[in-house]
Parts: structure tokens; sequence; C-alpha cells
């Protein structure tokens, strides 16, 4: 499997490497200078220490300055006592004059510490020379560089083992992908902006979408076509249905099975009506609609069947409620909450009043049993009945099915940020069912 110049895992190993290696950078310079100041501390300790005795054993008389050159006090320490040329003789030039105190000084490849002190038999110069303690340090700081060179070169091992394992999944992913986008790669992006997995995926995703969105515009252009072609059949058939209705040699059955067409007509042209509503989604068609006269308007539509089921409206919306939003989507879940409440819960009485942040749809029908009510937004769904498909007389059970009405609705109001939810109960006081159209409060006007 081919991995770009620039691959994410690439990035993510020196990423992690780059980071280990600071931290241990970070590490060892502290450790380095930690013991290159303890070393100086401990060197001046010492110093200031035989300076001090030495100055106490020439006072005392226990110790005597020579009459020239330096009193060696040990393998690296040395003392002049005195200010004249001969007591100061094998003193560097580079540390005479000094003032008293504690110096350090770098010459001829070495390192000293010079102690300087006045004392009752003159001024005391106390020479350490630190040399082999430097070089201690300068090989211990040797040492902590191969450490950081070795931990770096295995976080970048570890690192990659790591990427190529946690990373395989998204290659897999990015490959698969690129293989499968329709379209050329890169054809629509600049080069920069794929050259890693990220990038690659987020291309071919581009490919995808752009192929959808197309495929979404033919579709619903396809399904305006095709409606226009259903209906126009439709409304020959019903008004042919009509009219054989009308005549007065019919018998009951065959009246019954007029009506029953007509009625079929109607739930098809508003399926197609709340299917095309759906192939909407996206489109800003919001609008102030007063919502009395937007129910008044739906139940006009369904007046005749929801007269011939024996269900009645109350209209408890107040008169001057509007809310600003997509009207035919909210003529659409209206529609199909009044037609549900027609086919289930007739004879009934059905109020829709406004509730907290939206309306409320309740009939004091037969209710739905609380094994059912989690079900009644799922497509075709028939409850207790589900296997049932004819009627006592013979016919199809629409009176106890459930189609595409609430389903419709549901994803009517999941397209447009709104919500929808169902109470019910099946005896006492509160029998009946409650639907819930909840609106957020900024589609208020």
């Amino acid at each position: 499997m081919s991995r770009p110049s620039r691959s994410l895992a690439r990035r993510v190993v020196w990423a992690v490497t780059g980071t280990v290696a600071v931290f241990l950078a970070s590490l060892a310079a502290a450790a380095y200078f930690v013991l290159a100041e303890q070393e100086d501390a401990l060197v001046n300790e010492v110093l200031a220490t035989e300076t001090l005795r030495l100055i106490q054993r020439l006072e005392a008389g226990e110790a005597s300055s020579p009459g020239h050159g330096a009193l060696q006090l040990g393998p690296d320490m040395r003392a002049w006592v005195g200010e004249g040329a001969p007591q100061l003789e094998g003193l560097p030039t580079a540390l005479r004059g000094l003032a008293p105190g504690l110096h350090e000084l770098y010459a001829e490849d070495s390192v000293w510490h010079l102690a300087v002190a006045d004392s009752a038999v003159g001024r005391v110069h106390v020479l350490y020379d630190a040399t082999r303690h430097e070089q201690r340090v300068y090989d211990f700081g040797q040492l902590l560089f191969a450490l950081w060179l070795a931990g770096a070169i295995l976080a970048y091992v570890l690192a990659r083992v790591l990427a190529r394992q946690v990373m395989a999944p998204l290659y897999q992913l990015t490959e698969r992908l690129a293989r499968w986008g329709p379209g050329a790669p890169g054809a629509s992006e600049p080069e920069s902006i794929y050259q890693d997995e990220a990038g690659r995926l987020l291309e071919a995703f581009n490919r995808v979408q752009d192929q959808v969105d197309q495929a979404l515009a033919s579709e619903r252009e396809f399904a305006m076509n095709l409606s226009h072609e259903i209906r126009t059949p439709l409304t020959a058939i019903r008004t042919d249905a009509e009219m054989a209705a009308l005549g007065t040699n019919l018998s009951p059955a065959q009246g019954a099975r007029l009506q029953r067409i007509m009625q079929g007509i109607d739930d098809i042209s508003e399926v197609i009506s709340s299917v095309q509503e759906l192939g909407a989604d996206g489109e800003n068609n919001a609008e102030v609609v007063p919502v009395a006269q937007a129910v008044d308007d739906v139940w006009a539509s369904l007046g005749e069947r929801a007269q011939a089921a024996g269900l009645d409206l109350v209209n408890a919306v107040p008169v001057g409620l509007a809310l600003t939003l997509d009207r035919r989507a909210f003529i659409t879940v209206v529609r199909n909450l009044m037609a549900n409440a027609i086919e289930h819960a007739a004879p009934a009485t059905l109020t829709v009043s406004q509730a907290v942040d939206g309306l409320e749809f309740a009939d004091n029908g037969p209710g739905i049993a609380a094994a059912d009510l989690p079900f009644v937004f799922d497509r075709y769904y028939r409850g207790h009945r589900r296997d049932a498909g004819l009627a006592t007389d013979g016919s199809p059970d629409f009176m106890h099915r459930r189609g595409l009405g609430l389903a419709i609705a549901r994803r009517s109001c999941l397209l447009h940020g709104w919500q929808l939810e169902a109470e019910s109960s099946t005896s006492g006081p509160a029998r009946g069912t409650r639907f819930i159209l909840s609106i957020p409060d900024s589609t208020l006007p």
C-alpha cells in the first residue's frame, strides 16, 4: 500500500519523536547543569575550607610560608602567602591583583578555582586545579548525549510501530474510498489539500457528496415529474368513480367499493404531496403562518372523510397565534395527524390547542396500547393486528393498519428541527391519544 510523501502517519511519527527528543534533551540539560553546579559548589566549599584552615595554621604558627614560591597543600592545591615577588613566584599573572573572595578562571586548557583572603600574616592565595572535575562533568555530558540519542532513536522506532498499528484502518479506508469515490481523484481540489490521508479522505468525500447532490437533484426532479404524471390519471379515475357513484342502479356493495376507490386515490394523493414536501428538504420557505386558519384549511380538505368516519374537530388554537415556519411542512404534519385520527380514533372528537412550545392534537378515541405506542411512527406498523390483512367483509383492512402518515409527519418534523411525540391511554377519563408538536421558540415572529 503506497504512502503519500506527506502522510499523516509520518507527521505523527515525527511529532512524537520530536516531543520525546525535546523532553529527553530537557532532562539531560537539567542533569548536566545540576551536576556542573554541584561540582563547582563542592570545589568552592573545599577551597574555602582549606583556605580557612591554612590561615588558622599560619596565624597559630603551625605552618609557615616558604621564602619564595608556592606552598603545596595537595596534588591539585597550592597556596601563596604574602604580596611580594618572592612570595608570589609561580602564581600565574592572570591571578594576581584579584580582590579577596572566590574566583573561577579558565587558562591553558585548565580550570582554576582561586580563593583570595587577607590574614595577619599577609594576603593568602589558594589555587585549586579543578580540571579533573570539569573533565568528569564533560564525560557525564557525553554520556547524557549518547543516552538522549538512543532515546530519540527508540522513540522514533516505537512511534513508527504505533503509528502503523493505529493508522492502518485509516490507510485502508483512504485507499478504498479513493478507489471507490466517483470522479477523478483531485479533479476538484488543489494538490496540496489531499497529500495526506485526511486530505485524501476529504477529497473522496467531496466527490461522493457532489455525486450524491447530483443524484438527489435528479431524483427530486424525477419525483416532481412522476407525481405530475401520476396525478393526471388519478384525477381521471376519481372523476369516473364519482360519476359512477352517482348512478341509481348501484348495489350497496358496489357503492362501498367505489367509495374505497375514491378513498384510496385520496390516500395516494396525500402520500404524493407528503413525499414532495420531504423532497424539498433544505429549501428555505419560512413564512408567517396563522395557525388557527391553517388548521381550519386542512380540516376543510378532510371534512368529507371526517364526517363519514364520525370525527369532530374542536379548533382551540388562539386566533392571533402565528408562527414563522415552512408552511408546506406544517400543513403536511397537521394533515397527517388529522388523517391518523380519522382512521384510528373515530368516532371521536379531535381537539387542537396551543401547547407550551407548539400544538397539541388530542382525541378521546380508543387510544393506543402501551405495547404499541413506541412504534406508532414506524412505517406500516400494525400493532397487535399486524398480521391482519382483511376486514370482516373481505376488503383490505385500511382502518386498522398504520401506513406512512405518522412516519412522514415525524420525518418532516426532524427535517425542520421540530419534535413530534405521542401519549395515549386506553382506559379511564384520560382515554385517547395526544400528539404534541413542539416547535422551537426561534420560529416565533
